[in-house]
């Protein structure tokens, strides 16, 4: 009898640590700012983030953005963790002083007949940026067990399963645990994060 795996995609939130004395920029920086590309794929990067040598804070490679055209449309990566850049939301005079950006991380799956079961592990340690309690895991499939992993420490997670009775129990809720599930980080100011997937039968993908 065949069962369902896990299929997860992470849309994961980086605290970039911004003060506002950071981006205040001199008239003469503005003039070398704005012979740098601002834009790839229609996303704007905003100093410090900059596109092109002496374009990014101080050369610091966290912030230098790679506008990767090899797949014809032109997207932006940031290079230090090869992500795709998704948004970049600095902090303004109303705000605290953090800035938030917005990447795409890979799949994690176990089991799916047509995807390869690969995890990557996130890690930033010593950079900027910090992972947010607004990240959210999402998994799909049945009777299998997904949870965060902070380098060895579990930090959320959830279990889904395909009991036809708990799906009539919550049918009136979205991923509540059946064929889908849904966890919170529990804790904020991560520096790496992990996805680990574990099956009735055994077989474990971190």
């Amino acid at each position: 009898m065949s069962r369902e795996k896990f299929s997860i995609y992470n849309l994961l939130s980086l605290l970039v640590l911004l003060i506002h004395g950071l981006i205040a920029a001199s008239a003469q920086d503005l003039t070398v700012f704005s012979s740098c590309q601002s834009h790839c794929g229609g996303i704007a990067i905003p100093y410090p983030f900059g596109i092109g040598k002496d374009c990014y804070l101080n050369n610091n490679e966290w912030y230098e953005v790679i506008c990767n055209r090899t797949s014809g449309n032109p997207l932006p990566v940031l290079k230090s963790i090869n992500r795709e850049l998704v948004n970049i939301s600095l902090p303004d005079d109303s705000s605290d002083v953090f800035g938030l950006t917005r990447i795409k991380n890979p799949v994690t799956s176990l089991g799916c007949s047509n995807m390869e079961e690969i995890s990557l592990a996130l890690n930033v340690t010593g950079s900027p940026f910090f992972l947010t309690g607004r990240n959210t895991l999402v998994a799909v499939g049945c009777n299998n067990n997904a949870s965060m992993t902070d380098d060895k420490l579990q930090i959320g997670g959830c279990e889904s399963t395909c009991d036809v009775g708990f799906g009539q129990r919550g049918r009136n809720r979205s991923c509540n645990g059946y064929r889908c599930c849904q966890a919170k980080i529990l804790s904020d100011r991560l520096q790496q994060i992990g996805i680990k997937i574990e099956s009735l039968d055994g077989n474990t993908t971190k």
